[in-house]
């Protein structure tokens, strides 16, 4: 058996692993506790929230691209069966 309790494993790989992460959770957590801020962790808050803004924003074109290419892909789809019907009862209703 492993003597060291979970929590502290758990503690220990996160701030080995992931220490942005933990710098980021770290400053989150100063902010909603209406804590001061230093400077360098107001400066982390702010890149982080920049970070963030980033990271929806190129979802966002992503997901738009996706839903771009899929809704030109369909209309040429639809296209190709529904203008050629149109133009030919055009044809018949003009002769």
């Amino acid at each position: 058996m492993n003597s060291v309790p979970d929590g502290e494993r758990v503690e220990k790989i996160r701030s080995e692993v992931f220490p942005e992460m933990d710098k980021s959770l770290t400053v989150r957590e100063k902010h909603r506790k209406g804590e001061e801020l230093s400077e360098e962790d107001d400066r982390y808050y702010g890149e982080d929230f920049q970070r963030f803004l980033s990271n929806l924003l190129i979802s966002v074109l992503d997901n738009f691209t996706v839903v771009s290419i899929s809704g030109v892909v369909v209309g040429g789809i639809l296209s190709m069966f529904l203008v050629p019907n149109r133009l030919s009862s055009l044809h018949r209703s003009l002769c």
